[in-house]
Formats: structure tokens, sequence, C-alpha cells
């Protein structure tokens, strides 16, 4: 089933702070990967990463997070939220 989505939170789970680099991606109803957003900084245990199209994304049928940075810990979440708006 497709999906309209209007955004997503990710709360990291991280000890100690530190630089990390984390892609948020979307699989399209036409079996395509788009990269929707990209977090690049300064993250420590309980910060919420956040994203939100100018307008929802349709057709949605997976997300994926893909870390490409994490200073030297593997990288964990304590929640990942994506809103469908139906």
């Amino acid at each position: 089933m497709d999906a309209q989505v209007g955004g997503a939170e990710l709360v990291v789970a991280q000890d100690p702070p530190g630089h990390s680099r984390h892609e948020l991606w979307v699989l399209v109803a036409d079996g395509d990967w788009e990269r929707v957003e990209v977090f690049d900084g300064v993250t420590a245990d309980g910060d919420v990463l956040s994203w939100g199209p100018a307008a929802p994304l349709e057709g949605v049928t997976g997300v994926r997070v893909v870390t490409t940075e994490l200073a030297g810990l593997d990288p964990a979440w304590r929640e990942i939220d994506c809103y469908a708006v139906r």
C-alpha cells in the first residue's frame, strides 16, 4: 500500500555527542529510491532530526535511513516516526 508522507522525525541514540551524517530516503510507487534529506552536523543522545517536505509526497511505499558518518560509533535510533497523511 502506498501512502502520502508529510514528514518524519528521528530521535538519536548516541553517546558521546559527535559529528554525524544521515540520509533519509523514500521509495516511491514506481520503484525508485529518492533521497529527500541529509542531516549533517553534531548530534547527541535525545536530539530530534526533523524533515518535512513543502508538500506531502505521493505514492511512498518505503522509508530508509542511511548513516554515512557517525563519530566512530554505531548508528542507533530511539525512535523513527513517519507521518502518513493517508
